[in-house]
């Protein structure tokens, strides 16, 4: 159910970037700054890499560590989607599905990923969370302090603990398996 949620975020803002404006204006005359749209779109992005990648995890992983970590991050970034998600929907207003953001590299680091066994799958998935990670806690930052849509910036900032919480476990997790 996660990944539906995580491709209708996707597909939702993605009208906003294919129209090239810099704002988008929703059917209550709220506007969504460019750089509120570029974070709703990172975000969303970065979420569906990381709860694919844990889907494969929670079933190839032979490390329980792993395993628990795979299964946090789908439930967290499901959460975080569908809260986005709810925010991001007052500025959309055709309705339909839109364009296919990442969704072709995404599949193909999936697919390298999943060709991957045993212990290499751990530490590559553990790679790919670490800097999942790091780029979404510079994101969540800098939405939280310069972010114009207030609602999105709330979110940041509440997002961001839960986010540096995941990037000190990913590390740990990340170090034992070396």
């Amino acid at each position: 159910m996660p990944l539906k949620i995580i491709l209708s975020v996707v597909f939702l803002t993605s009208a906003m970037a294919a129209s090239g404006a810099d704002q988008q204006t929703s059917a209550s005359g709220q506007e969504l700054d460019s750089g509120d749209l570029k974070f709703v779109q990172m975000a969303a992005d970065i979420d569906a890499r990381e709860v694919q990648f844990s889907q494969r995890a929670k079933e190839k992983s032979q490390n329980e560590k792993v395993r628990e970590f795979a299964s946090l991050m789908i439930q967290d970034h499901g959460q975080t989607n569908r809260e986005l998600l709810k925010l991001a929907e007052r500025f959309h207003e055709s309705g339909g599905p839109l364009y296919k953001h990442q969704e072709r590299s995404v599949r193909k680091a999936v697919a390298e990923l999943a060709a991957l066994q045993g212990a290499e799958f751990d530490r590559r998935y553990m790679e790919a969370m670490l800097k999942d990670h790091r780029e979404s806690v510079r994101l969540f930052e800098r939405e939280a302090k310069n972010g114009k849509d207030a609602e999105l910036k709330a979110l940041a900032a509440k997002t961001l603990p839960q986010l540096k919480a995941h990037l000190e476990k990913a590390q740990q997790i990340a170090a034992s398996l070396k």
